[in-house]
């Protein structure tokens, strides 16, 4: 994926030469085939362009529109055609056609309005000279990150925040919330936010526009936009939805290398990997597939309702597809911490998943080093093709058999039915009372009382006390977290650490806009209790019945506690710092911390690997991200990791 990068300034004009130069710096890792820039005396745009399509060895930026204005894109199109035959693009100059040349056509003919006529993945800028006026873009779903700080004197904008660091290092001042609603799951630190309070975020589906000093952001795709299909059966729906899912993998395939694919033993990678595998091998191409696998037993580490070992699973999915070279990958030689600290560096925040760490590292690194350009992952499916269904969608009789066979059926169902009026108070005086972060994680006690996370979170529709009571289209709307999800920067950000572009084929836009239409109660069986129905119908014929009935879940890292053990001394040298510095200790309870480590010294269960998860990790990723706050070197002390083979 390429960067983009800017800066509009208001007063000293002779710096927007070295001004670009820093940003430029600061995006070395998004491209290596070429840069360009474009400068004024009150304004500059660049680049840093890596072709991951056959069209982008064609790409050259900044695009000079013919009124004037200068557009700049980091962009993938994948309703090419669509666009093309609208502008009426002459058949001889469309196989050279850059994306980033068509989508300045799209501004050219549609202006703003171009933005809801784009599919794929993308960002652009637009620069007006003579009103010295700015616009900036993001894509619906947002896997194409846009940063930016307004301040008095100037306006900068780019693809990584590493960048504005490298323009201002003033900028690295750390936001406290957003740092704390990290430590607690808690997903209201998507939106415009950061980790750094002066460093801002585009959301995706959104519009900024800057001028005269001024910036204002506008949402332009509304999540309410989405009509329900008019079919009656889980059958019809499949039976739909298989060409929109088919053509959301199709286009991610255009590919300058090799096309890999993470593969686990679940329903969304799988169906992602053999879907992508069909359309490969009919162009005489092979699909790489990386499975991530144990090196130490993990029985007792999941519930009864997970598997840890995938590999079993995933085996039988890629040998259900011609063309697939399965890849198990054990991370034998990667370790745990050093692998948080990297994915601090790269995206100069504290991680949600930091457990996950070592093994996307270990993939996307090995995928790099066998010539991928493009990593495949399912990561939104839970949300879109393989969403559950929520019991409560379900008629009045067979919901009650539900409630009452699980534990708290009283509360479920009396939270179920409960007015919001009502609930919220009710769950506010819960959370004073019990503050059940308690125990649950890394956040310092006092750090919590005194930002008020109680009062933050009353009246938070994201907040994860509201899940279990969401309307089953809340909820889906909820876990896509549509115009605010930080999900695709996090994508792009890793890709560009190893030089690849990972894309999601159940994040297309037209798969998302089907999934949202199909009717709740589709997604569950009222007989079997059998869930996500629409993919594991659409699947019959692609994925063998072991994978695609399988009612267990899968558990990323379930081996974590043992590799931390194996890496004791690193951890406790992590603890050291922590104690030893009163910074780290502000923002992080260190009893807690030590209680979850000696947790996972002295067993193997799921409360030990969930502490692992919740404080452990997530509790070194924060401390690791405000020790590098503070230091010199900052967020650019490690190499970027392209090509780079690591096991």
């Amino acid at each position: 994926m390429s960067a983009i990068f800017g800066i509009l300034r208001w007063d000293d004009r002779r710096c927007v030469g070295q001004d670009l130069a820093r940003l430029d710096a600061g995006s070395s890792c998004w491209g290596r085939q070429e840069s360009g820039a474009w400068q004024s005396e009150r304004a500059g745009l660049g680049c840093r362009l890596r072709a991951d399509t056959p069209e982008g060895l064609h790409e050259r930026q900044p695009v000079a529109l013919a009124n004037g204005d200068i557009s700049i894109s980091a962009a993938r199109l994948d309703n090419r055609e669509e666009l093309m035959d609208a502008l009426k693009v002459p058949l001889a100059e469309r196989a050279s056609l850059s994306d980033g040349a068509l989508l300045g056509r799209c501004y050219e003919h549609w202006a703003e309005g171009c933005a809801e006529r784009l599919i794929g993945d993308w960002a652009f800028a637009v620069y007006s000279p003579g009103a010295h006026r700015l616009l900036l873009a993001r894509d619906p779903i947002g896997q194409c990150p846009i940063h930016y700080h307004a301040g008095p004197r100037w306006f900068a904008f780019a693809s990584d925040k590493k960048a504005l660091l490298a323009l201002d290092a003033s900028l690295a001042t750390v936001d406290e919330l957003f740092v704390a609603q990290l430590l607690l799951s808690w997903p209201v630190y998507h939106g415009d936010r950061t980790a750094f309070a002066p460093i801002r975020r585009l959301p995706p589906a959104h519009l900024l526009t800057v001028q005269s000093g001024l910036a204002s952001a506008r949402q332009y795709a509304l999540q309410e936009d989405f009509h329900e299909v008019p079919y009656k059966s889980i059958e019809e729906c499949s039976e739909a939805f298989l060409p929109v899912f088919d053509e959301a993998v199709r286009c991610r395939l255009r590919s300058s290398g090799r096309v890999a694919a993470t593969l686990s033993g679940g329903l969304d990678s799988s169906s992602v990997a053999v879907t992508a595998a069909r359309h490969l091998a009919a162009q005489g191409r092979a699909l790489l597939a990386y499975t991530s696998v144990p090196i130490f037993d993990t029985s007792s580490s999941v519930s009864s309702d997970r598997f840890g070992d995938e590999q079993s699973l995933a085996e039988l999915a890629a040998r259900a597809a011609p063309g697939i070279q399965h890849l198990p990958l054990r991370s034998e030689a990667i370790s745990v911490l050093e692998a948080i600290d990297r994915s601090v560096c790269i995206h100069a925040s504290p991680l949600h998943a930091s457990a996950n760490a070592y093994w996307m590292t270990d993939i996307h690194a090995a995928a790099a080093a066998e010539g991928a350009a493009v990593v495949l992952t399912g990561q939104l499916g839970n949300a879109t093709i393989s969403w559950k269904g929520m019991p409560r969608s379900l008629p009045g009789k067979t919901f009650r058999e539900y409630i009452t066979a699980k534990k708290g059926w009283l509360k479920r169902a009396g939270y179920g039915i409960m007015p919001q009026s009502v609930l919220g108070p009710l769950l506010a005086l819960r959370l004073r009372l019990g503050k059940p972060w308690r125990g649950n994680t890394a956040l310092n006690d006092r750090l919590a009382s005194r930002l008020d996370i109680v009062r933050a979170s009353v009246g938070d529709a994201l907040h994860p006390m509201w899940a279990p009571w969401h309307h089953p289209l809340e909820a889906r709307l909820g876990m896509l977290r549509l115009g605010r999800s930080i999900l695709g920067d996090l994508f792009a950000e890793d890709g560009a650490a190893h030089g690849l572009s990972i894309r999601d084929p159940t994040a297309d836009i037209r798969v998302v806009r089907f999934c949202l239409g199909v009717p709740d109660h589709l997604f569950f069986d009222r007989e079997t209790g059998l869930d996500r129905l629409l993919i594991r119908t659409a699947m019959l014929g692609r994925l063998p019945d072991a994978v695609r009935m399988n009612r267990l879940r899968g558990r990323q890292a379930a081996d974590l506690c043992a590799r931390l053990r194996r890496e004791a001394t690193a951890v406790e040298a992590h603890l050291r710092a922590i104690h030893l510095s009163p910074a780290l200790r502000h923002y992080l309870d260190l009893s807690a911390i030590q209680q979850a480590w000696r947790l996972v010294q002295s067993v193997d269960s799921p409360r030990s690997y969930r502490d692992a998860v919740c404080i452990l990790t997530r509790g070194l990723s924060a401390s690791r991200f405000i020790a590098r706050s503070l230091e010199p070197e900052g967020f650019g002390a490690l190499p970027c990791l392209d090509g780079e083979r690591r096991r």
